[in-house]
This record gives structure tokens, sequence and C-alpha cells, in this order.
């Protein structure tokens, strides 16, 4: 933790002003960590199912509050909550692949303390546009990590990577809508490309 802390101190030129918390959780008690206010944001949801099935992006049996709600227990390996300042990693270890997720979280933690990220916004494309640059600097930073490690490191990377889904949570992701996959990813990597342009 202290080594993947210094690390972001060093690349965002910043310190810490109170130094995080981390909690590692195994599976089932990170995904209730993580979904304990999924609940909140059921409306949103059924209204931008509304549209995007309009839209014709998704089929007409798609249900996106339960989708999305598969895909983070499936594809979150770590989360920081700016409203409570919590920042939890799934599993027991930091192997490398924990630890990438770990930089990507810390660097949440460090923007909140310096820039304030628990914010309110007046329409949705404010917000996406905040939460592309939040995740996309955290990527940016996150694969920077990873391209600092050698060969042997990044082959672990991997490997740590593979083994963090089992094959029933592939076939669950790879069930999902793309569009519903692509809405997921976009803040990350479009985040990421627009802060590196």
């Amino acid at each position: 933790v202290c080594d993947a802390a210094e690390y972001v101190q060093r690349f965002r030129n910043k310190q810490f002003k109170e130094f995080p918390q981390v909690e590692l959780l195994e599976s089932d008690e990170f995904v209730d960590a993580l979904l304990v206010d999924y609940e909140e944001g059921r409306t949103d949801l059924e209204h931008f199912e509304l549209v995007v099935k309009a839209l014709g992006l998704v089929d007409g049996d798609v249900d996106l509050y339960q989708d999305f709600r598969a895909l983070l227990a499936v594809n979150v390996v770590g989360f920081y909550d700016p409203s409570t300042g919590r920042l939890v990693v799934r599993g027991g270890e930091l192997n490398l692949y924990a630890q990438s997720v770990l930089v990507h979280e810390l660097v949440h933690t460090l923007d909140d303390q310096w820039f304030d990220l628990d914010r309110d916004f007046d329409d949705d494309e404010a917000e996406y546009g905040f939460l592309a640059i939040v995740e996309g600097n955290a990527t940016r930073v996150d694969e920077a990590w990873t391209e600092q490690l050698d060969s042997s490191e990044r082959a672990q990377l991997f490997l740590d990577q593979s083994s963090a889904f089992s094959a029933e949570d592939l076939l669950r992701l790879r069930s999902l809508p793309e569009a519903v996959l692509e809405l997921q990813s976009s803040p990350y990597q479009d985040g990421s490309n627009y802060l590196r342009a």
C-alpha cells in the first residue's frame, strides 16, 4: 500500500493530506460493500433504459437495473467512495492485479482530498464529463504504473488478472448487451484518451 501510495504521489506531484485506509474484502463482502447504495439509482437507470431502448442500442427485453448490477458485481475489483472516503479492494491479498487496482483507487483518493470528487450535477452531460475526467485520470496513472513493471511482472499481472474472474463470471459478462459493456467502460478509456490528447 505504501509503495502504491508513493507512486501515486510522485506521478500526481501531490501529497496525500491524510494517508488512506485500505480495506481488503473477500468477494461476497466486497460485492455487498460495492452495492450498498445501488438501489438509490434505480429510477435513473429505469429512465436511462427507456432512452437506450428507444435509440435501439439494447433489445426490448433488457433490464438495465439488473444488467448493471451483474456487471458491477463481476467486473469491479476496487472502489473509492468520495462521500465516505472508503477505499476497498477485492481479494485477500495484494497480488499485482490488486496492486494495479489499488493504484487506480488511490488516485481517486488523492484527487478527492485536493479537488472534492463528491459533487452534484444539474445535467447528465456535465456529470458524465466529470466522471470521464476522474476515471480517465486514474486510468492514465494505473496504466503508467503497469508500464514501469518489468516483463516478468507484467506476465504475472496478466495471470493475476485472468485468475480474478471465474468461467461463470466471464460467461455472465459475455451475456450482457454490448451497449451496457461500452457504457461502463467509456469513462475509463474515453476519459484517458481525452486527457492524453
